[in-house]
């Protein structure tokens, strides 16, 4: 029964949605086109792939490079961009207009090596990878570690390659430590055999405070309020669904879907979805930001549909 009732829920919002656009439809037949999406080729995006996939009105695209996504974004050549926190926060710095309307994703990231890592200490001496510089990761992981009297060029060292030189470089047998979010830790250990340990946002959770840490939102740009009240609904609603049915929405994912045979239903578990959007989203966002004592810029941008 609960089944059948959030698939008529689903339903009866796509409609909703889909009417209140008429005046947008006619406006896109006329040579608009339609509302560009932007997602990471990660778990993150299941929410918003699954709650737009099967809508006229958006067409999703998939990114491996992040840099090319957010160019994009900032040209005003796609309407929706799921993105890092630290991303938009820099956006919000330099002054770029767009609402923050959500955060889907606590953390989905995980420390993989060739060898045995079992707790924080293990990595003095030695070489961290993340994908960017002050990436999201980096600055979270940067204060677990002080918090632990760890620091970085004292006490082990840093470098930044993007996550398939990373998995290249350790199937080749290096010693680095690598943080890489899912779908990548798991091809890591199913197809390369190698070791995952250390979860970022466990890690986050002991060392430093029990809220959501929120590092993965959902960025609009020329979006009604009606279009992203429905976004916001159907997101939360496929959030839910995938904490209690990872193995049905992963059986039902096309086969075209970016690195779709390494989704298992450990992947979706070491994904910590969690949705947040309004004065809870901007309630977290503050007390991380003071947490990691860098300066938040996202308070005005934060979208409050209540």
């Amino acid at each position: 029964m609960r089944k059948l009732l959030i698939i008529l829920i689903i339903i009866l919002t796509l409609l909703a949605v889909g009417c209140k656009q008429e005046s947008k439809t006619e406006g896109k037949s006329m040579g608009l086109g339609q509302f560009t999406v932007l997602l990471p080729q990660t778990p993150s995006s299941l929410p918003v792939y699954l709650a737009l996939k099967d809508n006229p009105m958006f067409s999703i695209e998939f990114f491996l490079n992040h840099s090319q996504a957010n160019a994009k974004f900032l040209r005003g050549d796609a309407n929706l961009l799921l993105t890092g926190i630290t991303v938009a926060n820099s956006f919000s710095d330099q002054g770029v207009e767009f609402n923050l309307i959500s955060s889907q994703v606590d953390n989905l990231t995980h420390l993989v090596s060739n060898k045995d890592i079992n707790k924080i200490e293990d990595i003095r001496k030695q070489t961290l990878v993340f994908p960017f510089a002050n990436s999201p990761m980096e600055l979270l992981f940067t204060a677990i570690a002080e918090k632990n009297n760890l620091y970085k060029d004292k006490d082990y060292s840093v470098r930044y390659n993007t996550f398939d030189t990373s998995l290249q470089l350790l199937h080749q047998g290096s010693d680095f430590l690598v943080w890489l979010p899912e779908p990548f830790a798991s091809i890591a250990e199913n197809k390369f055999n190698l070791k995952v340990s250390l979860s970022l946002n466990q890690l986050f959770r002991e060392n430093l405070a029990d809220f959501n840490a929120t590092q993965v939102v959902l960025l609009s740009k020329d979006l009604d309020i009606k279009n992203i009240a429905g976004i916001n609904y159907l997101t939360k609603v496929y959030i839910d669904s995938l904490q209690t049915e990872p193995e049905r929405f992963i059986a039902n994912l096309p086969q075209d879907f970016p690195n779709r045979g390494a989704y298992t239903a450990k992947t979706i578990a070491r994904t910590s979805y969690s949705y947040l959007d309004g004065k809870n989203l901007s309630n977290s966002i503050d007390n991380l930001y003071k947490l990691i004592n860098r300066k938040n810029c996202l308070a005005e941008r934060i979208l409050d549909l209540n």
